[in-house]
């Protein structure tokens, strides 16, 4: 695997002949690769929880990781998926987006295959959730795995917005 340093903000990643590049910030990571489930080019835009959670086992912390990706060149919108690195619900759930400690807008997410990984619905979905968290430093997010107690991971979100047009330029 090689390691290339780009003018201090990109770090190229290449193993084989495929090659990630990956935004060096402080809070967010843009990669661009191919998904493993699809087979499709993603850009990605992930940050870890700044708590750790319990997995469903209870003998192990985890950081759940905040993702907003696309497909590049297919004019595909946005989505967002939490990676909660632990057993959530093997069907859809709600979750509820908090910004700064204000009001909770609750989202019905679908479940991938895992049952560890939620994700947005549909383009609205994504819209709503930027539109409620805009501007925000802090973004608390709450969900409850099946037949558990609520668990909450927290994302510092203060340069989100630059960080999505990282994305989007990703995204074209």
């Amino acid at each position: 695997m090689r390691f290339l340093k780009i003018a201090g903000v990109l770090l190229l990643v290449c193993s084989g002949s495929t090659c990630f590049a990956e935004s060096l910030d402080e809070h967010w990571s843009l990669v661009t690769g191919e998904d493993p489930i699809s087979y499709q080019t993603v850009a990605s835009l992930r940050q870890s929880s700044a708590n750790s959670i319990r997995d469903e086992k209870a003998k192990d912390e985890v950081l759940p990781i905040l993702e907003f990706r696309c497909v590049p060149s297919t004019g595909a919108p946005i989505e967002f998926r939490i990676d909660w690195r632990r057993f959530i619900s093997s069907f859809n759930t709600e979750a509820g987006f908090k910004a700064d400690g204000g009001k909770t807008t609750w989202l019905k997410l679908g479940v991938d295959q895992t049952n560890k990984i939620t994700l947005s619905r549909s383009a609205a979905d994504v819209e709503k959730l930027l539109a409620r968290i805009a501007g925000a430093q802090m973004l608390e997010i709450e969900i409850a795995p099946y037949s558990e107690a609520s668990v909450f991971a927290n994302f510092d979100i203060s340069t989100l917005d630059a960080a999505l047009g990282e994305l989007k330029e990703a995204c074209k």
